[in-house]
């Protein structure tokens, strides 16, 4: 993520916890993706493509789930600092202080496997469609 060159740590934390209020929602979809998994539209599916769609779901999952975690313990460690007084939230942070590279990596690879696990989803619908018309 980019952040701004003049950035306090009021900004910080409010930009950790809009990332966390984002994986919420994209993992609610990856909750419908779930529950259309449960459906019977894939009884005709190839194999396949069902553990296909089964690995990206639990590990899109995996990936949310730890981003969410490590963005919201970023805003904690602020707030704690916060709150013991050895920063004020209009303080400017550090240059050193860089945004969580590994949490932002599990929240571009959430997304990736929640686009997969649609797609492929896609493709179980289709190939059911496919079998009706041949």
């Amino acid at each position: 993520m980019q952040t701004s060159q003049v950035e306090t740590y009021d900004i910080r934390q409010r930009q950790y916890t809009r990332r966390g209020d984002m994986i919420i929602w994209v993992g609610a979809g990856l909750a419908a993706l779930i529950g259309l998994a449960n459906t019977g539209t894939f009884n005709t599916a190839p194999g396949l493509l069902k553990a296909l769609d089964a690995t990206a779901i639990v590990i899109g999952g995996a990936f949310l789930g730890s981003a969410r975690v490590n963005f919201e313990w970023q805003a904690t460690l602020i707030k704690r600092g916060i709150e013991d007084q050895k920063f004020t939230g209009t303080d400017l942070i550090p240059e050193d202080m860089k945004w969580p590279k590994d949490a932002e990596d599990c929240w571009t690879s959430g997304i990736f496997c929640v686009l997969a696990a649609g797609l492929i989803m896609l493709l179980c619908f289709w190939w059911q469609v496919s079998l009706r018309t041949s």
